[in-house]
């Protein structure tokens, strides 16, 4: 003989969940219709009393004008000279002179067309190897003072020194 009241039972139970909603949601749609009904009394408590309270005590103090003219402060510049700024940048395999000047915030034509054509400037810029460390020092307005190329990466050609060398257009 075959027993299918568990079957029933089960399918009865399975079509319940699926066309009721479950009494934990009930209770949390009647707890969020409660939590807006205390915040709009709150609310409205809160604007009621603003409406209601009398206004502040005037102590009967006096307002004034006072004009009076002031002497105009001393001020001195100090002439500092120029300002030169340190720039510093690693540089990367697909970098070209003009990348690296750029990034090192150098935008001074002149010195670009120096590197191309000096013999010293362009040695140095052949020889240089992604990770070498470039410095600049440059002006307010990105024109270069002085160039740097030295040191690789660290632990890259252990037992070699490095050379530091410098640019400085005359």
């Amino acid at each position: 003989m075959l027993d299918c009241s568990g079957f029933v039972a089960d399918s009865i139970k399975e079509s319940r969940i699926l066309t009721h909603s479950h009494p934990r949601n009930d209770r949390q749609r009647r707890h969020r219709w409660a939590a807006a009904a205390i915040g709009g009394a709150s609310l409205l408590g809160m604007v009621a009393a603003f409406a209601i309270a009398p206004p502040a005590k005037d102590p009967g103090v006096e307002l004034t004008t006072v004009i009076q003219k002031l002497p105009a402060p001393s001020i001195t510049l100090l002439d500092t000279g120029k300002p030169v700024f340190l720039r510093e940048e690693r540089v990367r395999r697909s970098d070209t002179i003009a990348s690296l000047m750029s990034r090192l915030g150098i935008y001074d034509g002149e010195a670009l067309q120096f590197i191309r054509s000096n013999q010293q400037a362009r040695d140095m810029a052949r020889h240089l190897q992604a990770g070498t460390t470039v410095s600049a020092e440059t002006g307010a307005w990105g024109n270069l003072h002085s160039l740097y190329c030295g040191a690789t990466r660290q632990g890259r050609n252990a037992g070699h020194r490095t050379q530091r060398r410098r640019l400085r257009r005359s």
